[in-house]
């Protein structure tokens, strides 16, 4: 009963136009924001755009382009803070555009600003916190306390299928304030994805859904 009054769950978890995918290297960024595009795609008909900010990591945009080929939707690349107001003069008819970012440590200032200055416009953006459910709990609360200089809108949690406890989730939503969004619950693409609720949260830490077996 604790649990459920106080766990934080988005109540409108793909609302809004401008969705960005942040977090540590290893988070499952790249997956999650594709898993939240087949959904958008496929399950809700909208139209949406992937555009890709990391320029650093090898293959990560030609994997983002193969993606796109497949849901047939656009796809750009952002190297610089003014692209942005020309891209987003061309998607004016999309729904939703989904941003994914470079994985960073966020341990210097250099990083710091450089994640900053990539960061689309607007006060009713969304970002999304990710980072792995098979992270200790108190790399998880650092990696919080650094992302909070993007205000991130709320968390996402991937690998539950790598980790065989999950308190961590429950533990960083409630010292963090920062409500649930999805889950990636393993390597499919887009079958492994799920929005957040308070019940699952319950279900994991609890192990409730195996005692009935």
């Amino acid at each position: 009963k604790r649990f459920l009054q106080n766990i934080s769950v988005c109540a409108r978890p793909l609302a809004g136009k401008v969705h960005v995918f942040v977090g540590p290297m290893g988070g499952g960024k790249t997956s999650q924001l594709v898993k939240t595009a087949a959904q958008l795609v496929i399950r809700d008909k909208k139209r949406i755009a992937v555009v890709s900010t990391d320029t650093t990591k090898v293959g990560s945009i030609d994997q983002l382009k193969i993606y796109c080929q497949i849901l047939n939707v656009p796809f750009a690349v952002v190297r610089d803070k003014s692209d942005w107001q020309w891209l987003e003069s061309q998607l004016n008819h999309v729904d939703h555009i989904l941003v994914d970012s470079a994985g960073l440590a966020l341990t210097t200032m250099e990083e710091i600003q450089a994640l900053r200055a990539i960061m689309p416009a607007g006060e009713s953006n969304q970002v999304h916190l990710c980072l792995s459910s098979a992270m200790k709990e108190q790399d998880a609360l650092e990696a919080v306390r650094r992302f909070r200089v993007v205000q991130p809108s709320d968390l996402v949690f991937t690998a539950l299928d790598l980790s065989v406890l999950h308190g961590v989730i429950a533990t960083v939503q409630l010292r963090s304030g920062l409500p649930l969004h999805s889950f990636g619950t393993g390597p499919r693409v887009p079958e492994d994805f799920e929005l957040a609720t308070k019940e699952r949260v319950l279900d994991l830490i609890f192990k409730l859904s195996n005692l009935k077996k």
